[in-house]
């Protein structure tokens, strides 16, 4: 957990695909732009914050007191007709919800354009990512937890 608050505090941005206490407990510095990619394609069940108090969701009072899913500056969906699905499980703004793929379903349709090659000129930028490991797939030598 030291190491995820070093990274968040020395990044301009904090990618994640789960609740991540570090994206919604904490306070953030004004240079900082918190990104929701969520680790599903679509929304074809509901989750997060819209199944509060539901058998597969979380206790409301729990949720209230983790400042679940708080904090988001962006939250990415797969498609436009999943916009208020996230707006809704993230407590977000639909104007908040921007259509993108998720990184790895880029190029899995046939309609998808091939991706193109990133210009000698681009800057990047340090960028902190949290990805939701489940014990049966955390890869080797992995320290997540």
């Amino acid at each position: 957990m030291l190491a995820q608050l070093y990274h968040v505090a020395t990044s301009r941005a904090l990618v994640i695909d789960t609740y991540a206490m570090v994206a919604s407990l904490l306070r953030h510095g004004p240079g900082l732009t918190v990104v929701q990619i969520w680790h599903a394609l679509g929304a074809f069940k509901k989750f997060g914050l819209s199944i509060l108090d539901h058998e597969e969701g979380r206790d409301r009072r729990l949720a209230q007191a983790m400042r679940m899913h708080q904090g988001y500056d962006v939250v990415l969906a797969s498609g436009p007709e999943c916009r208020p699905a996230f707006a809704d499980a993230f407590g977000t703004s639909i104007d908040n919800v921007t259509v993108a793929p998720l990184p790895g379903s880029i190029g899995c349709s046939t309609r998808s354009a091939p991706t193109p090659p990133v210009p000698a000129s681009t800057t990047f930028i340090r960028t902190c990512a949290l990805p939701a490991w489940r014990s049966s797939r955390r890869p080797s030598g992995s320290t997540a937890q």
